[in-house]
């Protein structure tokens, strides 16, 4: 399982190493405006949004005393644009140390104050991008749902209901990918109502969000269902509900896709699902 983290602040005219704040997080602990981790996880992926950013480090101790993590990667907007890139890691996993500071610092070279935002994947030791076998009829599917929310700019917003384009059949799913697009959204994370806990935390996966969604292809070059693995399951009942990351408040309808494995119609989405 993995789990989307942000940091957020309006960096001034020409920073250096502005220092992004840990955004709220209903699972995870900050300690002087980062987040702090105590057991281990693994950096995934990553996106850095900003106008004009030259820059960009996430850092602490460990890492220090080899050297300062750069990102290469960035976004010179204050949204993702269309058909968005990140900084993949997956193969190349960066570990993150238990109970230090994660700190996100950027650089740029506006000419007013500019608001900067970074998402973290990140995923547990053992996260994986194995996926489910599906119940025959062995039906694997891309659903389109959407959902209605008053977002907070800056800060994440909701759980708010998803709303699926047509009825499923009855039965047990799992989120294999996920994909979505809104002219105000960075990020978007699912809530499973019966995810396993890992270590008491209940992981919230998710995606980036492209301006526009119309004709924009799966983010990252491949389907998201072939890089991050199962994002939880869940039965008809009881689908996720979603929360999303703006950066502006209002109220909004974003719409996505979803990458669903049919599981078959019995009780229990946890069966033979672990958040590992």
């Amino acid at each position: 399982m993995f789990h989307l983290l942000a940091y957020t602040g309006n960096a001034g005219i020409a920073a250096v190493n502005f220092d992004l704040t840990a955004a709220f997080d209903a699972e995870f602990s900050q300690r002087n405006g980062h987040y702090i981790f105590t057991e281990r996880y693994k950096l995934i992926n990553a996106i850095y949004l900003g106008t004009s950013i030259t820059a960009i480090a996430t850092i602490c101790p460990t890492w220090n005393a080899i050297g300062r993590m750069q990102s290469g990667l960035t976004q010179g907007v204050g949204a993702p644009a269309s058909n968005s890139y990140t900084d993949l890691k997956l193969g190349f996993e960066a570990q993150l140390p238990v109970n230090e500071e994660v700190q996100v610092q950027m650089s740029n070279s506006a000419g007013a104050a500019a608001q900067n935002t970074a998402v973290l994947f990140v995923a547990t030791m053992q996260h994986s991008n194995k996926l489910p076998m599906p119940a025959p009829p062995g039906i694997n599917i891309r659903v389109a749902v959407s959902c209605s929310v008053t977002a907070v700019a800056n800060a994440w917003a909701g759980p708010a209901p998803i709303t699926f384009a047509q009825s499923l059949r009855g039965g047990v799913y799992s989120v294999v990918g996920m994909d979505g697009g809104s002219a105000t959204l960075v990020a978007s994370r699912l809530v499973f109502p019966r995810n396993p806990l890992y270590n008491g935390r209940r992981l919230r996966p998710g995606c980036i969000l492209d301006t526009p969604f119309t004709n924009s292809p799966p983010q990252y070059g491949v389907s998201q269902a072939r890089l991050f693995g199962e994002f939880g399951r869940f039965h008809t009942f009881e689908p996720p509900q979603i929360e999303v990351f703006a950066n502006a408040a209002g109220a909004i309808n974003p719409s996505y896709l979803l990458d669903l494995v049919y599981l078959g119609d019995y009780d229990d989405p946890l069966q033979g699902f672990t958040a590992a």
